[in-house]
């Protein structure tokens, strides 16, 4: 499903620099080819924090994300103080991979099987990451995924062991529940309906992306899960579900929506930084 990558030859390219961060553009070639050359150059950005710290954030963002502004707003500050090195990656069709009319539109989308592909790219992009800054840069990599970067982040844990720790926030289990029950998948539950794709047909296509089908590689007790009760994007019992089959010990149920990653940033970095440290204390 997931095929393990070779280690990239990463390049970088100094931007600027802000607060304790030299701040560069990394890039390299995909480890899966979806035939879009543009698509097919993985690129982000990384916040190198002049510590030296041996502590590496891998931040997966959200879905049509297309700008890095509520991602910098709940972590860069926290990081920057704790002298995390931050690296944001960009998802496929997202951001300058995007090659559509908007950031996202060809990730998840009524095409079944180049969403099932976008899919399973994303998570060996993450992988083959996740591999480089361990051979070449040594000590801890910590995967955070907010919203569909939950998903991913949660399914590279079924594939690999190699991530320290995986936080996943507001995050979703089923793509084909969300899509067909919360108001984000509407347009593409009406393309699907309307070329005679039924609920349960696509929940049987897209099953192998569900996380819930699988364990986690990584101690379980190294995972962190936070959700929200009143989450219209991604339910919580969609969420809840899956932290009970993979039997989370660390879930911290929010009184909120999906906006409460913006209205509870400052709670979420917390949570975070505290699972982090916890992690790190326990492993000197």
């Amino acid at each position: 499903m997931y095929p393990t990558p070779d280690i990239p030859e990463v390049h970088f390219e100094h931007m600027h620099k802000q607060m304790n961060y030299e701040i560069c553009r990394f890039s390299f070639q995909s480890p899966m080819k979806s035939g879009n050359e543009i698509n097919d150059r993985v690129q982000g950005n990384v916040y190198f924090h002049s510590s030296q710290s041996p502590i590496h954030v891998i931040v997966v963002h959200g879905w049509r994300m297309d700008q890095w502004e509520k991602i910098n707003r709940l972590f860069l500050k926290p990081f920057n103080k704790s002298g995390f090195h931050m690296w944001q990656i960009m998802l496929p069709f997202h951001f300058d991979r995007a090659h559509s009319t908007y950031s996202g539109e060809y990730m998840i989308s009524a095409n079944i099987e180049r969403s099932v592909f976008s899919v399973r790219q994303a998570v060996t992009e993450i992988r083959a990451l996740i591999r480089w800054i361990k051979l070449n840069k040594g000590g801890n990599v910590i995967l955070v995924g907010v919203s569909l970067g939950g998903l991913m982040a949660n399914l590279v844990a079924t594939a690999d062991e190699y991530a320290d720790a995986v936080i996943s926030i507001m995050y979703a289990n089923s793509l084909s529940y969300a899509v067909w029950h919360t108001p984000i998948g509407k347009y593409i539950k009406q393309v699907l309906q309307n070329n005679g794709i039924t609920y349960d047909m696509l929940k049987e296509y897209w099953e192998i992306l569900e996380p819930i089908s699988q364990k986690p590689k990584i101690d379980r007790n190294r995972i962190l899960f936070i959700a929200g009760r009143y989450d219209q994007y991604v339910h919580f019992e969609d969420a809840l579900a899956l932290q009970q089959a993979w039997d989370i010990p660390n879930f911290l149920p929010y009184h909120c929506g999906h906006a409460g990653i913006i209205f509870h940033r400052k709670k979420i970095a917390k949570d975070v930084l505290t699972f982090i440290h916890s992690l790190l204390s326990r492993s000197v």
